[in-house]
């Protein structure tokens, strides 16, 4: 080892220097320390064979600094090494400095593992850090462009970062831009991007209807036990997540896709039923509420009933029972909650119409009545706690009611990018929307009242009979083909 001062013309930096982004504060106070009382701590460097120059292998501050000084000669500390002693004093004695950025760290440690003979464990040793750090750390080289430079902007944390990171290249561009920053522009907290991710992009795999450790139902991917994309094979990068989430939606579809194939094929008679029946007017071999009626219970079975399997919603590839009789005595008709023997099918379904009708009328005028807010972040975040309360079908009326078309499928994300971007007043409105929700949800079996919208009218000032009476009105008795028609005539 030797200590001399050395021309700059001499010194080389390493391509493979891990610090690639600077601060430029600190590189302007370096600067001026070195201006005043020179370059204190030697460069480490190592000889180049047969060319009479060094290559830096710590201190490349140091030197950008003195060439910008132009300074004639550093100090500099020559020590012989090898590529592999090098490679782990560029790296190691770099990334453990306090000011290097984890995106640098991020370089860093994957050339360690690529080049210099590391694994996981012996790096997480030598440095010091844990392993859910490194493995955290190691995932940031695949965040994408555009959130590389919010984070080094600052305007995303670490937590933000390798959240994003985490997930495919087209998710993180939609999370930054439709969910990442709220109306403000401000980034949400990481706990409720990782809420989010949870509940919206990744998939659980416990309630699955297939076997975890089944290798046969899509052999080019293998067991969802042995998946690498499972949260589960990985817990120290995945320490917000239970073990059993799936983060590949695609290979999970995929999979969905097979098990229910598989099921309709090996039992001849098995039936298809969805609860959106919107989603399958032009397949009359899809079973929807409209065509039977599903079987809830034991005590709710009869003689008819049929199986079938689930082909969409929340209940994908599970069994149930449903009615296709329409002449069955148990099915066919509504109990009158007064206690009468029943009134006609054709009578209930008008009734069903009359109170939908108003419910939504009724909304619509609560709706336009609020106009305030008690204070925005608590507010946001009660709003979107609540959001995720309201069941599927809720939303999807709530949406309707308030103007809104859209596909079931991003029912949940268009509900959170709304809360996100609303402004004050807009936000109080859907605050009051949510907590009536439920209530737009007109029940067959017409048992009560919508309690929370009539006391909001109350409050408001709105004309109840008037709505009711409106909606009567509207919903006259006759065929299907009636109605249709009279709602043509209003359009025209």
């Amino acid at each position: 080892m030797e200590f001399k001062n050395v021309v700059l013309e001499a010194i080389e930096p390493s391509p493979c220097n891990p610090r690639r982004h600077r601060n430029k504060m600190e590189d302007a106070e370096l600067m001026g320390s070195i201006s005043t009382h020179g370059i204190l701590t030697p460069l480490l460097v190592r000889p180049i064979a047969d060319s009479g120059k060094y290559q830096i292998a710590a201190g490349h501050r140091r030197y950008e600094a003195a060439k910008k000084l132009s300074l004639a000669a550093v100090p500099v500390q020559i020590w012989e090494m090898d590529d592999k002693e090098y490679m782990e004093i560029l790296h190691v004695e770099n990334l453990q400095r306090e000011d290097v950025h984890p995106l640098d760290e991020a370089v860093g440690y994957k050339e360690l593992l690529e080049q210099g003979g590391y694994d996981v464990a012996t790096l997480s040793a030598r440095l010091g850090k844990s392993q859910t750090h490194v493995y955290q750390i190691l995932k940031l080289n695949d965040l994408i462009k555009e959130g590389q430079k919010l984070f080094l902007e600052n305007r995303i944390g670490f937590g933000h970062a390798v959240i994003l990171a985490r997930l495919d290249k087209k998710q993180q561009k939609d999370i930054l831009a439709n969910h990442l920053f709220s109306y403000q522009n401000e980034p949400i907290p990481v706990r409720q991007l990782s809420e989010y991710v949870r509940h919206y992009l990744y998939l659980d795999l416990g309630n699955v209807p297939w076997l975890l450790d089944d290798a046969d139902l899509l052999k080019e991917v293998g067991a969802c036990s042995s998946c690498p994309r499972r949260t589960g094979s990985n817990p120290s990068l995945f320490t917000d997540m239970q073990n059993n989430i799936c983060t590949d939606r695609g290979c999970f579809e995929k999979k969905m896709q097979a098990y229910m194939d598989k099921q309709i094929e090996s039992r001849p008679g098995l039936l298809r039923f969805s609860d959106y029946p919107a989603n399958h007017r032009k397949d009359a071999s899809v079973l929807t509420g409209a065509t039977c009626r599903r079987i809830w219970g034991k005590e709710d079975t009869c003689d008819s009933a049929d199986e079938a399997i689930c082909i969409d919603g929340t209940e994908r590839g599970k069994t149930i029972f449903v009615c296709r009789n329409k002449e069955c005595p148990k099915h066919t008709f509504h109990p009158d909650p007064a206690g009468n023997a029943g009134t006609s099918d054709a009578d209930a379904r008008r009734k069903h119409r009359i109170e939908k009708t108003f419910r939504q009328r009724l909304f619509s005028e609560i709706r336009d009545n609020v106009k305030s807010l008690p204070g925005d972040q608590v507010t946001r975040i009660v709003a979107r706690a609540m959001w995720r309360r309201v069941g599927s079908d809720s939303k999807r009326a709530l949406l309707k009611a308030a103007g809104h078309d859209v596909p079931r499928e991003s029912i949940e994300r268009f509900g959170d990018r709304l809360i996100e971007k609303a402004g004050p007043i807009e936000l109080g409105r859907m605050m009051v929307c949510l907590a009536i929700a439920d209530e737009l949800m007109v029940p067959s079996v017409l048992a009560g009242k919508p309690e929370t919208m009539l006391r909001l009218a109350g409050v408001y000032g709105i004309e109840i009979k008037a709505i009711r009476d409106g909606a009567k009105n509207e919903t006259k008795p006759g065929s299907k083909q009636q109605r249709n028609r009279r709602k043509s005539i209003q359009a025209a």
